[in-house]
């Protein structure tokens, strides 16, 4: 009996320490090491540096610097992707640094994503999206410049094509995804239009889940809907065909769009839908190419509504505008 008495007490013990480790799952940010030493690590005057080229010298103050709440993650992580923005890639030892860099953005990222703390305080979505965008900057940073130093003619150049990975596998799909769930968690933060666009601006930018060989296959439905030239837009590799397959791949940023001015496939606001259309487009950058003339191309919103846009050679928006379909 005695026996049996002290078992129900030790399993009640064992209970009792197993509730806290699952209660507090996700109760705190794990901090690479070497983000989480960035206030003692590096000198006052470049961390001043670092936060005043990311605009951000009037949130981080010497106790936010040294909180483990949100913003002061956010702070250290503007700094650590900033210390490293700066640091060349020219050895192929270097190209594996700069990979370890971004997995510390990438891990934070998850971290922070994850967190939930016992207590919510009022502007916790939006502490949290600034945080995870930093984190994200950090493994997108170290994408853009592995990708410079693969163009580069250095001992370099192998190790960081290696390094960045493809939209399969890797870095670049790792970065991008981290990017596209900032822009997902943006929804509920109460962020601007402005600010969300932003966001997308760092998929756009690098051209983040653009497949070419899906996008040819579907060639086609924007201008159907409009002038049914469906086949001979299909078999074209036209700049019009192009600048197409870029639109679709961009599509995901007219979400918000169409979530404000339509409903049921119909369009319930007309001037408000063209002005968001215009204002995420006018983000965007389309392919350059030297000598091409003005394109206009109709950038399909829901069916048989697009709005027609004209591109100038260097990628940039020369207009946009009316909306147009048989759906209007």
């Amino acid at each position: 009996m005695r026996g049996q008495h002290r078992a129900r007490i030790l399993g009640f013990g064992l209970v009792i320490c197993l509730i806290p480790v699952a209660a507090w799952a996700g109760r705190s940010i794990k901090e690479p090491g070497a983000v989480r030493a960035v206030p003692r690590m590096v000198p006052a005057a470049k961390q001043a540096e670092a936060l005043k080229a990311a605009g951000l010298e009037k949130k981080c103050t010497p106790a936010t610097l040294r909180s483990r709440e949100l913003p002061g993650v956010a702070c250290r992580l503007a700094i650590y992707a900033f210390l490293h923005t700066k640091a060349p890639i020219a050895t192929a030892n270097d190209a594996k640094k700069r990979l370890s860099v971004a997995k510390d953005g990438l891990k934070a990222a998850k971290s922070i994503a994850a967190y939930k703390p016992l207590a919510k305080k009022p502007g916790l979505e939006r502490k949290r999206v600034d945080a995870h965008q930093q984190a994200c900057k950090v493994a997108l940073q170290s994408y853009d410049a592995l990708a410079a130093a693969s163009r580069a003619n250095t001992p370099a150049k192998s190790a960081a094509a290696k390094a960045m990975g493809s939209n399969e596998k890797g870095l670049f799909k790792d970065a991008c995804e981290c990017a596209r769930e900032t822009v997902n968690m943006a929804g509920g933060a109460g962020l601007s239009a402005d600010e969300r666009g932003g966001l997308q601006t760092l998929l756009t930018k690098r051209s983040c889940f653009l497949d070419k060989s899906k996008l040819k296959a579907g060639r086609g439905g924007p201008e159907s809907e409009f002038t049914g030239r469906a086949g001979q837009v299909v078999e074209s590799n036209t700049d019009e065909a192009r600048l197409l397959d870029y639109a679709k791949a961009r599509d995901i940023g007219l979400d918000r769009c169409r979530k404000k001015s339509t409903a049921a496939g119909r369009v319930t606001d007309r001037g408000g839908l063209k002005r968001c259309a215009c204002g995420e487009i006018k983000r965007w950058r389309f392919p350059k190419e030297r000598g091409r003339s003005d394109v206009e191309i109709v950038v399909p919103i829901i069916k048989g509504v697009g709005v027609r846009v004209t591109v100038t050679a260097p990628g940039k928006i020369a207009k946009c505008g009316p909306l147009e379909g048989s759906g209007l």
